[in-house]
């Protein structure tokens, strides 16, 4: 049977569902039919959606690109001929019109469809802009999620959210992963590293976006306790501005930490990795995640991480590959500076990162878990 993802865009700068979209259709291509349906952005970057595309096609998955905004209306046109062929039509995301559309076309020809809302069905996401969010769930929204097959939340916290809104399909939990070819040629250490002027300091990665849910506001403080510990410390902002870039300047500067914190813009593709190699520490503080890509990432590659406990990955902290702390700039320091004042015992940490990630977190095993429990949607919506 062939599985339709659908995503707002394959512009890697929309972040963790592109890529989510990316690492399943690719994943799930070895084993049977894929396509991929999107909307390209209109202010990203062409050549990193072509690369997007040119990568899903090499490996046989059929990708539908539309390019009329039109389309993406709730009274446009209904696109029938992206779903009409699906035996499960997967939709990433919650509020896009171009997704209400696709339900409605499943609906009507009678194909199962999920949706994963990616943490955006959260009290706190729910309670932004929460007039227009009540008007989109009357408009559609509500319908969407209530006649899905089931919907894929990617932990446990999520899971409870959405229990919140009463909906009937059954909530089935399945984590992100990564590709593990991703992580087999790695470029030669050093390159980001001479590019901003660092050297051999200890430095630490942080890698998001830049919104003012990702805890940039606190790091920044603490990156200041860190330095003071270990002077010779470089944090590295990477990631494409979503509302915080220039808050975090303006901290970086009453804080006097121009020579010790470097904002790089975003880094896709090779420069990702360069960047993931050059560090000795991986930092995500946010104050809310579904399933951290950057954090598989980072561990994958064997770096030491320091998540806080609203990242939702609490198997990182047991399994002792991350270090766990509450949104608080003051034990976001300390973890910082236990992993900074003890190189060898943060790289022994990332050793374990890696190990986990390869034993637990890869596509080819979330592929499988979804492949069940689409055969499983598929016998329902026959019964």
């Amino acid at each position: 049977m062939r599985i339709v993802h659908a995503v707002t865009s394959l512009d890697p700068s929309y972040g963790g569902p592109t890529a989510v979209v990316m690492g399943l259709a690719i994943a799930r291509a070895a084993t049977g039919p894929t396509s991929v349906v999107g909307c390209e952005a209109q202010d990203g970057d062409g050549g990193l959606m072509r690369a997007n595309l040119d990568r899903l096609g090499s490996v046989g998955v059929q990708a539908r690109l539309l390019r009329d905004p039109g389309l993406r209306g709730y009274g446009g046109a209904r696109l029938d001929d992206a779903v009409r062929d699906a035996g499960v039509l997967h939709l990433h995301g919650t509020w896009d019109p171009l997704l209400l559309t696709l339900a409605r076309s499943a609906r009507a020809l009678s194909v199962p469809y999920v949706v994963c809302p990616h943490g955006t069905l959260a009290p706190k996401f729910l309670s932004q802009k929460s007039l227009k969010k009540r008007i989109a769930m009357h408009l559609g929204v509500r319908a969407m999620l209530e006649h899905a097959a089931f919907l894929h939340v990617l932990n446990e916290r999520e899971r409870d959210d959405v229990a919140l809104l009463g909906l009937a399909p059954p909530l089935e939990i399945v984590g992100n992963g990564i590709d593990l070819r991703d992580c087999a040629a790695l470029p030669a250490r050093g390159a980001l590293r001479e590019r901003l002027g660092i050297g051999d300091a200890p430095m630490v990665l942080f890698l998001s976006r830049l919104h003012p849910a990702k805890g940039l506001d606190l790091l920044v403080p603490a990156f200041k306790h860190a330095v003071a510990r270990v002077p010779r410390a470089q944090l590295v902002i990477a990631g494409p501005d979503y509302g915080a870039q220039a808050a975090t300047e303006r901290l970086v500067a009453d804080l006097g930490l121009g020579g010790s914190v470097h904002l790089t813009g975003p880094l896709f593709g090779a420069s990702k990795w360069q960047a993931l190699v050059d560090a000795d520490a991986f930092v995500l503080p946010s104050r809310y995640e579904g399933f951290s890509m950057a954090v598989l990432e980072a561990m994958a590659c064997g770096l030491p991480t320091v998540i806080t406990t609203t990242c939702h990955f609490p198997e990182a902290a047991r399994a002792g590959a991350a270090l766990e702390t509450a949104c608080s700039a003051d034990e976001l320091a300390a973890a910082l500076c236990t992993l900074l004042a003890d190189l060898p015992a943060a790289r022994a940490m990332g050793q374990r990162a890696a190990a986990l990630v390869r034993e637990r977190y890869t596509w080819t095993e979330v592929s499988r878990h979804l492949e069940s429990l689409y055969a499983r949607a598929c016998r329902r919506s026959k019964a």
